[in-house]
């Protein structure tokens, strides 16, 4: 095999490991938006019912369920976003790469949140 054709090898498996990830992400995304928020709150929004759940009031389940749906939010975003980033990384379009990279770290802090919110809504 010529160092050329085990080149295009290499990028097909990469493009299929993107293709994966991106894929994985949506899964999440669907999770997130088509399951119920376990909750008769009145359609609030995920972090309201995630952040109203005081600290003296353990296993409060409804928050717990809309906090980790924001963690599989930020999750979802990061197995969304690294993939196309990688995908134009192999295409030569760095510049465009870089730019969706430096929005990802965007995602930890809704994660960090997320986290915060599961651990108050459960201890």
């Amino acid at each position: 095999m010529s160092p050329k054709q085990e080149k295009a090898v290499v990028d097909w498996e990469s493009f299929r490991f993107a293709a994966l990830l991106c894929a994985l992400g949506i899964g999440l995304l669907l999770v997130v938006f088509l399951t119920p928020d376990a909750t008769n709150r009145n359609f609030r929004a995920l972090l309201s019912v995630a952040r109203a759940s005081p600290w003296r009031h353990w296993g409060d389940w409804p928050a717990a369920w809309c906090s980790f749906k924001i963690i599989l939010l930020s999750l979802a975003g990061f197995l969304i976003l690294f993939p196309h980033a990688m995908v134009l990384r192999l295409q030569q379009r760095h510049t465009l790469s870089n730019l969706i990279m430096a929005a990802t770290p965007f995602l930890f802090p809704v994660y960090l949140v997320g986290v915060y919110c599961l651990i108050k809504s459960l201890l």
